[in-house]
């Protein structure tokens, strides 16, 4: 009996190391040695080369009369299967500051003016974008996030949602922006939450409510819904740039015929 206990034991142990070497095969780890973060990317998603994302971004903020600084983002990801910065994708930001107390968090997240930078940013691109709304944000406790919704009609596409994550740590705030179609929400949804229920600081780099109850700063949301917004125009600047080329390969046909 007891051997029989033994070697089921041992077939289990077995498979449970290949499920495991399955599942390591699949997600891809992302380690930022520099802001002191790990998040794990599951299967089919690869990241964006920086210098890629860099010069989309340049090309998008050259669509707007508004000379502001440029955006920077650490990385960002997509579907291997798919263009970068066709939807759905992830941009990925970091924000250095002295995070403060959930108290004034709360505070700072009811001030309409914070909303007001998102209309803002989408009349600048209304070329690109329309009928953009943004919900009002929620701090999660438990996971030391605050999250918040936004939509808009993409030039091209159609209405894509985005939903906008900081991750609160000791000294800095990584914002995730999720891109997604509309229709496909839902069913992206659970890929977005895999990612952020991976996300981890560092040992020693974690939020602290003691910790940060003497900080004071009111930029925890500074820019933020700027940036979700120019991560938008990507996708809008992408469907423009397929719609060129279809363009061009009708007239080559045409030509050829």
């Amino acid at each position: 009996m007891f051997k029989k206990t033994a070697l089921s034991l041992v077939i289990f142990l077995i498979f449970l190391s290949m499920v495991s070497a399955r599942s390591s095969a699949r997600d891809y780890t992302y380690y930022n040695s520099v802001n002191h973060y790990t998040l794990t990317v599951p299967n089919g998603w690869e990241e964006i080369p920086k210098a890629i994302i860099d010069k989309a971004v340049s090309n998008a903020m050259s669509q707007s009369s508004d000379k502001a600084d440029f955006v920077d983002f650490d990385t960002g990801f997509h579907l291997k299967n798919k263009d970068y910065f066709e939807y759905p994708y992830t941009l990925i930001q970091n924000h250095e500051i002295n995070t403060p107390s959930y108290n004034q968090i709360e505070k700072d997240l009811s001030r309409s003016e914070m909303l007001d930078e998102f209309e803002k940013t989408s009349r600048e691109y209304e070329n690109l974008l329309s009928n953009a709304s943004v919900k009002k944000p929620y701090l999660d406790k438990a996971r030391n996030m605050v999250f918040m919704n936004a939509e808009a009609d993409v030039q091209g596409i159609g209405e894509i949602k985005l939903l906008t994550t900081i991750c609160l740590g000791r000294e800095r705030a990584i914002r995730i922006f999720f891109y997604s179609p509309k229709s496909e929400y839902l069913q992206n949804l659970p890929i977005f939450i895999s990612i952020l229920d991976s996300f981890k600081y560092d040992q020693g780099y974690e939020y602290s409510e003691f910790k940060a109850e003497n900080n004071y700063s009111k930029g925890i949301w500074d820019g933020v819904l700027r940036k979700g917004t120019i991560g938008l125009i990507l996708g809008a600047l992408f469907s423009i740039l397929l719609g060129s080329r279809a363009i061009i390969k009708s007239r080559s046909k045409k030509d050829r015929d």
